[in-house]
């Protein structure tokens, strides 16, 4: 082992770079958890780990094609990967870090270590152009003292690449103890920047392989700011952060900077990302509309995704993929539903629907999913359910990309979604349908009990980590540590008359035993209304009740 490090001090071959950042994606990977609970910036939505650890997941997938042991090709394979698979602006950042690396190593088989410095230097210098308006205290300021402190080791104490790795691993985690002074949304949540602990989390693994311990388990980063404090949490509550918008444009007639002073014309942290004739761009705005209006003009759009930053706190972008019950010939009207769990999926499908994407909660359909479904409809006029409040922006975005006649029935839930459905007859015109299915969806009471995450006090509501929580058409209305004590609270709240039906959808949480137990408790209990029993198998939500 000792002369594998000391081969590392004078220079990398291809095989020793692809292993470099594999030690630092298993690193990141093992923190992910800390830097999603550290994420108040630019939105405490909890998906910063997500994003890095997804970007750099493409890029490795791209390197790992790779055959040659040639350093610069490596790195061009990684730079690309990264480019195609950067998610939020976290990860847009975190590729453009890697474009530098690409960059400084161009036609290098090996790496020396002035071309280590350069690399962090490029990285940095790609990292900052990528933002239109560079904010210190994230992740941005770690990567910039971490080229400062591979520089200043390379001059002044040592051209061993292990030593001036050292060194920059010392500031970039200097500088991320510092971001709350640099920030202050850091320093009102009285946390370190979640982006720059990313960084922190890659450059360790990386470190890690210079010592060669990277063969033992990755070891967590500890950080002197790691919770958010609790009143941040209710004193931010209220703020609105409108939507995270990101595409890929295709125009060989635009620059980088025309498309930056475009964009910033109509919208916030704009980052783009050029590769030839190929853009990612990656904004906020409160209306997605004018931005995707303005890209269309400018060339071919693809890869679109509409994320709602007010709704979606706590995203993990999971694979999705479509299901379908395609009949081959064309069609008057078809649906198009999002759904989540095999028994509500097999529902859907016997109720006649055309087509199914696999999807709901923390596993949200991109924009592009949602219209490759609906361009696979072979319908005249397509109703789309995405049973999701966090999924009607995107299904409206879709629809309004779409070149067929889409309706967009805004379901919240699954069983809404169902009655939706209750309320379909391809024998009669879609403006009839859209109505009835509409006033099928507003006679619905859906009530959702599932495990709390973490300790809040909400509409006067004291919910309790790792209690049941009941929500009520979206609104938190009891926590109680029994299961039983929390559905009688549900139907209690709800007051149902004899004339409601009662349906009781059992998620993949719910064994035998218990499932016989609430089937007692209603047939006891709630014995004046027609109860039904289903497994839905859904995976958040432990029991998922309609009333109506």
């Amino acid at each position: 082992m000792a002369s594998d490090v000391k081969k590392l001090n004078d220079g990398l071959s291809g095989h020793e770079l692809r292993n470099l950042f594999e030690s630092g994606y298993n690193s990141l990977l093992a923190n992910i958890d800390t830097i999603n609970s550290l994420n108040v910036f630019p939105v405490p939505d909890g998906d910063t780990g997500t994003n890095m650890v997804l970007t750099l997941k493409s890029a490795k997938s791209e390197f790992d094609k790779e055959n040659e042991n040639d350093a610069g090709k490596i790195a061009e394979a990684m730079s690309n990967g990264a480019l195609m698979g950067a998610r939020g602006n976290s990860g847009v950042i975190l590729s453009q870090f890697l474009r530098g690396w690409a960059s400084a190593l161009y036609n290098s088989e090996i790496i020396s270590p002035i071309q280590i410095v350069n690399a962090l230097k490029q990285g940095m210098e790609y990292s900052y152009e990528s933002v239109s308006n560079p904010v210190e205290g994230t992740m941005l300021t770690v990567i910039k003292y971490a080229y400062e402190g591979a520089y200043s080791a390379y001059n002044n104490i040592s051209n061993n690449i292990r030593e001036i790795w050292d060194e920059a691993y010392k500031s970039a985690k200097e500088a991320l103890d510092s971001t709350p002074e640099l920030l202050p949304i850091l320093k009102q949540a009285q946390v370190v920047d979640a982006g720059g602990l990313g960084i922190v989390a890659i450059m360790d693994g990386m470190k890690s392989y210079f010592n060669g311990t990277h063969n033992t388990t990755p070891v967590k980063i500890h950080v002197e700011n790691s919770t958010i404090a609790e009143n941040f949490i209710f004193d931010t509550n209220d703020e609105e952060f409108g939507n995270c918008i990101q595409f890929i444009i295709n125009s060989p007639t635009v620059s980088k900077t025309i498309l930056e002073n475009k964009f910033s014309d109509l919208a916030s942290s704009v980052v783009i990302v050029d590769a030839k004739t190929l853009y990612r761009i990656h904004v906020h705005s409160e209306d997605p509309d004018p931005i995707l209006e303005l890209a269309k003009e400018i060339g071919t759009l693809s890869d679109i995704n509409i994320q709602n930053m007010d709704d979606q706190k706590a995203e993990f972008f999971d694979d999705i993929s479509s299901q379908t019950n395609i009949k081959n010939d064309h069609i008057n009207n078809g649906v198009v539903a999002v759904v989540d769990g095999e028994g509500f999926i097999d529902i859907f499908k016997e109720l006649g629907t055309t087509i199914i994407i696999s999807g709901g909660q923390t596993k949200n359909p991109s924009t592009e999913e949602v219209l490759n479904a609906i361009n696979a409809c072979n319908a005249d006029n397509i109703f789309l359910l995405p049973n999701n409040k966090n999924i009607i922006g995107v299904a409206q975005q879709a629809a309004k990309l779409s070149e067929s006649n889409v309706i967009v029935i805004p379901t919240t839930s699954v069983p809404a979604g169902i009655s939706g459905l209750l309320g379909f007859d391809n024998t009669l015109s879609y403006n009839e349908n859209e109505i009835n299915m509409l006033e099928s969806v507003s006679n619905v009471i859906t009530c959702e009990i599932t495990k709390a995450t973490k300790d809040i006090t909400i509409n006067d509501v004291k919910v309790v980590q790792n209690e049941y929580l009941s929500i009520v058409n979206g609104e938190i209305i009891a926590s109680e540590k029994s299961l039983i004590n929390i559905i009688q609270d549900t139907i209690n709240y709800t007051k149902p008359t004899p004339e409601n039906m009662i349906t009781v959808y059992f998620g993949s949480n719910i064994n035998p035993n218990m499932e016989n137990e609430i089937v007692s408790l209603f047939t006891k209990k709630y014995s004046q209304n027609e109860n039904d029993f289903v497994r839905g198998n859904q995976e958040i939500y432990d029991l998922i009740i309609s009333i109506e």
